[in-house]
């Protein structure tokens, strides 16, 4: 199983995905070792309960199918690299 982060967030009015930017650049640096998912909290109400979101933005790393690490609050792509690394890559495949 492949590591994954999940990002949850809420669109209002055009002010979406304050984290998109951010995710994205992530996302495209561990293609293939990470799997990168974004979430509309507002939309999969469902999907955010079991997720247990209870602030926005969120991020949840999830290692082997179970949680790892939860933070709430926007993050900086660099801060959600370091996420990454300490919580979801192996030393060998984090320098790559």
């Amino acid at each position: 199983i492949m590591p994954s982060l999940v990002g949850s967030e809420m669109c209002i009015r055009d002010r979406c995905q304050v984290m998109a930017p951010a995710l994205a650049q992530v996302a495209a640096e561990l293609r293939g070792r990470v799997r990168v998912v974004k979430v509309d909290s507002d939309a999969a109400t469902a999907l955010a309960s079991e997720l247990r979101v209870q602030a926005l933005p969120t991020l949840i790393a999830f290692r082997r199918g179970a949680p790892v690490h939860r933070a709430e609050g926007a993050l900086s792509a660099q801060a959600i690299r370091r996420i990454c690394d300490e919580h979801l890559l192996s030393p060998e495949t984090r320098n790559t």
